[in-house]
């Protein structure tokens, strides 16, 4: 029964998603691509299918923002007033979805959803709550204020607190309340509730079932939703086990006698500082092994000095997390393959190799100097302003730098809302347009 998280400003409010009077917005669906708690308007769109689509009408379902205000009404003169024109006396079942929110100045309030529902056929209201009748105050005073709209006949009848399925955790009220109405709806008996041995249809159900009402501009977001999926050699590269050799070669070694050493004035930066830009470059270098199959190719010249923020622009660090953003901003935007998860795995692939000590360091240093003397485009250039220095650096810096880099690189752990791009309302919006373009193959019955 936790609180859903307060919508943040919408910076594509012209983005939709609509079924009768109900219309959804991207903080609405970021709901349902974070699984949180349900807020009325989901439900609303799910009881607004239910009742149109799955009951034809047979059933009225009030929405939450209805049955709010009934439960809040005066009197049951109020509630007639504004409903009776619904006529939901000849119905043979009628729902309510329920919350226990107190103060009707608060949009979202309350911590709970349930359902009650009034069965024309034994002139009771049933109560069926998924959280052992958290709601019941809530519902009996519902109760009160609708035995005369819904037609009652015996207005001295009790509340029954039916049996239903409960929830095994504080935020999917909503989605037991959903399984609940569908159930109802389908064949209009209020006993297949009670009936219900397990939810038949989970949070991606109704996920995928509230994007297939999305519109959108097919042309702009085309791009966004082809690619929205990863390929199997996307996967396939995720989950590669760690294979990077980081043992000193014999080529390493030549390479280490032919250079020629030079005294590095440390006037711009300190230890810890040089070490955080050594966090982009070694990103740089793992993102082009991992997805080449842990081998250089053509390609892995352009690949390392694009990537590294310090060999794009000499961009000098406040922190170690800057530097993480920064790189993980360039593997989204640069190369081939972009995809955070992807991202997220090279940075345990730079712990891996930190983790393995200072002779691995200086080997992928090694692997670099070569790397940029053969894959021309006077990318040579950056080893004499940084590989050169760092293999001499590297040699000699304390362990404890190194140390305090990978705790920092550990502890860190950057989140899609680290990056700044709005990166889960893209994708939000990218599902949308997949689930439309998926409705738009299917052939017409």
């Amino acid at each position: 029964m936790s609180r859903p998280m307060e919508a943040h400003a919408n910076p594509h409010a012209n983005y939709k998603v609509s079924f009768e009077s109900v219309v959804l917005y991207i903080p609405d669906l970021m709901i349902l691509e974070n699984n949180e708690w349900y807020n009325d308007k989901i439900l609303s769109i799910i009881g607004e299918y239910l009742m149109i689509r799955i009951a034809d009408r047979k059933v009225h379902v009030f929405m939450p923002p209805e049955t709010e205000m009934i439960r809040h009404a005066k009197g049951e003169e109020e509630v007639d007033m504004y409903f009776s024109m619904l006529e939901v006396h000849l119905k043979p079942v009628v729902a309510f979805i329920v919350n226990n929110n107190e103060d009707v100045t608060r949009a979202n309030g309350g911590t709970h959803w349930s359902l009650l529902v009034f069965d024309r056929k034994t002139d009771d209201f049933y109560h069926f709550d998924s959280a052992n009748n958290y709601n019941h105050a809530a519902a009996e005073a519902l109760v009160e204020k609708t035995r005369w709209l819904v037609g009652q006949k015996d207005g001295t009848r009790k509340l029954i607190s039916a049996k239903c399925l409960q929830q095994e955790n504080g935020k999917d009220c909503g989605v037991y309340v959903a399984n609940f109405l569908h159930a109802l709806c389908e064949h209009q008996n209020v006993e297949d509730i009670g009936k219900m041995e397990r939810i038949v249809l989970p949070r991606q159900a109704w996920r995928d079932l509230i994007l297939s009402f999305g519109s959108f501009d097919q042309s702009f977001h085309f791009s966004r939703a082809d690619t929205l999926e990863p390929e199997e050699d996307l996967l396939s590269i995720i989950s590669s086990p760690f294979s990077l050799p980081l043992d000193l070669t014999d080529e390493d070694r030549v390479r280490l006698k032919d250079l020629r050493k030079t005294k590095i004035h440390k006037i711009w930066a300190s230890d810890l500082e040089i070490a955080t830009s050594l966090v982009d470059i070694l990103f740089a270098y793992c993102y082009d092994q991992r997805v080449n199959q842990w081998e250089t190719n053509c390609e892995s010249g352009w690949t390392c000095s694009k990537l590294s923020p310090s060999l794009s622009y000499f961009v000098k660090f406040g922190s170690v997390k800057e530097c993480l953003i920064s790189s993980i901003r360039r593997s989204l935007t640069y190369p081939l393959y972009r995809n955070f998860s992807l991202s997220s795995q090279i940075i345990n692939d730079v712990c891996h190799v930190i983790s393995a000590g200072r002779t691995a360091l200086l080997h992928i240093l090694c692997d670099l100097h070569r790397i940029f003397i053969e894959s021309g485009e006077f990318r040579y250039i950056l080893n004499d302003l940084f590989i050169t220095d760092y293999i001499f650096w590297i040699q000699s810096v304390p362990e404890d730098v190194l140390k305090t880099i990978l705790k920092e690189i550990e502890t860190e752990g950057i989140q899609k809302e680290d990056v700044g791009w709005d990166l889960e309302i893209l994708e939000t919006e990218a599902r949308i347009e997949a689930v439309a373009l998926d409705s738009d193959d299917e052939p017409d019955n």
